[in-house]
């Protein structure tokens, strides 16, 4: 069974991962904030981690480095509703293995599970017009 961590809050993005996760067979695992996901992902190595963008503190392509250092297995999917500040600000998207436009879609995010299970990255055209 494919396990994956989750690090958001919000009710209407995780009714829908447990949707689809329960649908494809997947363990999950939340977390509410960053503090616990280095802990939690040096002790149980999941297959995906999916990130709320818009909760990370900081430079998220710092946070992304250090998953990769865990484990550089780890896919890694993040949403936010800031798509084009979150990646000015932030770091690149593609340093993602995959990025949903909040608000999240079931299709969106099933789309974007199975492009990483056949090693494609997934990113929505406005990440990358100009500002």
């Amino acid at each position: 069974m494919k396990k994956i961590v989750v690090v958001d809050k919000g009710e209407h993005s995780l009714s829908r991962i447990y949707f689809i996760a329960d649908v494809r067979k997947y363990q999950v695992i939340t977390l509410s904030d960053f503090s616990d996901a280095s802990e939690i992902l040096n002790h149980q190595l999941p297959d995906i981690l999916l990130v709320n963008c818009d909760l990370y503190k900081g430079d998220f392509s710092r946070f992304i480095a250090k998953v990769r250092g865990i484990s550089d297995k780890i896919k890694i999917i993040g949403f936010s509703w800031r798509t084009e500040e979150m990646f000015r600000h932030h770091g690149s998207p593609l340093s993602l293995d995959a990025f949903i436009k909040m608000p999240m879609d079931v299709r969106q995010l099933s789309l974007a599970l199975e492009a990483i299970e056949y090693n494609y990255t997934l990113f929505p055209m406005n990440i990358f017009s100009a500002s």
